[in-house]
């Protein structure tokens, strides 16, 4: 109908090995694509894979005919570090081996545009439920949800955020709901010049011409305290 925002083709494919067989995965796409230009026509035709590991896989089918049939990707990732600190990069088109949630978003950014195809992300499902390094508590999974949508808010290509939870419970604290009261309606403007390498800050505007500014430091070990409404953060 014409609620419906995307078709997505199949869940985490990159890791199906029955339908990676002798061309499956493009012929699937195919036969979407025809089944959404006749019911859902407004709606975007993706494909979902899980973690950088996929990219290689994306590339794979775009370069095999599928870019012909997609509007776009799903991508699942499931970082273990905050979405501000490099970590390892499985695809081996990566330019440094390391990524940021922004950098990994990018390179899949330029991996599409490259095939022809649209720039149009969804992320329909992540969190750190599964990755989530020891040193991190439930609080900081938290925190690094609700940073890492706000910094994928800020591209203006990524066009879903589903968290996933699991069932463990980790959806539940009010952080969720409080970013989605603030950041609703809400236009990315450019991201604010702090001083500090370690601060983040955007600002966003509501239709009503309020503006919206979070933000944070990468460091859990650290506060940021602001004096004034034109101070200088400061980071202790």
């Amino acid at each position: 109908g014409k609620q419906v925002a995307a078709w997505d083709v199949f869940n985490e494919a990159d890791c199906q090995p029955r339908i990676n067989k002798h061309g499956r995965n493009v012929k699937m796409i195919k036969i979407v694509r025809e089944l959404r230009d006749q019911y859902s026509p407004q709606a975007d035709v993706i494909i979902s894979g899980q973690s950088t590991t996929c990219f290689n896989w994306f590339k794979g089918i775009l370069d095999a005919g599928a870019a012909e049939d997609l509007d776009g990707i799903a991508w699942h990732p499931y970082r273990m570090l905050a979405p501000e600190i490099p970590e390892s990069n499985a695809y081996a088109g990566s330019k440094t081996g390391m990524c940021t949630l922004l950098s990994s978003l990018q390179e899949l950014r330029e991996l599409l545009v490259g095939a022809g195809v649209e720039a149009s992300i969804h992320l329909n499902e992540w969190n750190y439920a599964l990755n989530l390094q020891p040193q991190y508590d439930d609080n900081d999974q938290v925190n690094f949800m609700v940073r890492s949508t706000i910094l994928a808010w800020t591209t203006g290509y990524v066009k879903n955020l589903c968290l996933h939870a699991f069932g463990n419970g980790r959806l539940s604290p009010p952080a969720y709901p409080n970013m989605a009261w603030h950041m609703i309606d809400t236009t990315f403007k450019k991201r604010c010049e702090a001083g500090h390498p370690e601060v983040y800050a955007f600002a966003f505007e509501k239709s009503d011409g309020r503006v919206v500014v979070p933000a944070w430091t990468s460091k859990t070990d650290r506060t940021i305290s602001v004096k004034g409404l034109s101070g200088r953060p400061e980071v202790r």
